[in-house]
């Protein structure tokens, strides 16, 4: 059976849902569709090492897990069309509770309930709103793999991040602010390349994951006024093609 496991990202605090496959992947979708998770360490070890991701791995098939919602990201669009189950139905809460994969946190009444386990993703029929990110639905659909956003064109690509600048050290100093922030947010820097100095104006290729928020990156370590740059996405096989 087809199951998720929601949590938060320890590395960079996004809504992740773990799989029960025999290779687990980590899953997001910020925006549909579906689509491996980017992060790919915390700190100096490799995410799957985090104490949170070894407990949901080391559970059995059939434990439950924890889950405690954080408010952010969902902003509200009506009823939930596929969502994964957080807490099934017993007395003392007749209304399914559920998750989206933008962090929307609703409760549901079934007409069925058979099979709405913890963790199961469904698709949901008809619905009607009977209170406050509360639904009524008429019928619900198991959903027993995922069809993940086609990323063949960004498999073998990287971003080439070309940084220019008359000043020697200030290029440095910032190369070295680069790695450190993307090895950080488990996107790392793939490699480094000097240019050939033309006049008096030094130069770096920068090779950074595609996965990696680069535009964010350069605010985040402050590119200095001496600094000009340009991006663009490179087939890995052919980095230092101008």
């Amino acid at each position: 059976m087809f199951l998720l496991r929601p949590l938060y990202c320890p590395n960079c605090k996004e809504l992740v849902f773990l799989t029960n496959e025999s290779e687990p992947r980590l899953l997001e979708a910020t925006t549909s569709p579906w689509q491996k998770h980017g992060c790919q360490k915390l700190g100096d070890q490799p995410l799957f090492k985090s104490d949170i991701l070894q407990r949901l791995l080391n559970l059995g098939p059939e434990e439950g897990f924890a889950f405690k919602h954080r408010e952010g990201g969902y902003r509200g669009h009506g009823a939930p069309v596929q969502a994964v189950v957080l807490r099934p139905a017993d007395e003392r809460h007749p209304l399914i509770q559920m998750i989206t994969a933008d962090n929307g946190l609703f409760e549901v009444k079934f007409s069925d309930t058979e099979g709405l386990i913890q963790g199961r993703l469904v698709n949901l029929g008809k619905s009607r709103r009977t209170g406050n990110n509360k639904y009524r639905v008429d019928s619900w659909e198991a959903v027993d793999s995922l069809k993940l956003s086609d990323s063949s064109e960004s498999d073998g690509a990287v971003y080439r991040l070309t940084l220019r600048s008359s000043e020697q050290e200030a290029l440095e100093a910032h190369c070295t602010r680069l790695i450190r922030y993307f090895e950080k947010q488990g996107t790392p820097v793939v490699g480094i390349t000097l240019l050939p100095i033309d006049g008096e104006t030094y130069g770096r290729y920068v090779f950074i994951s595609p996965r990696a928020k680069v535009l964010l990156g350069l605010e985040k370590t402050n590119l200095p006024s001496q600094l000009s740059y340009s991006i663009e996405q490179v087939d890995s096989l052919n980095l230092n093609e101008a």
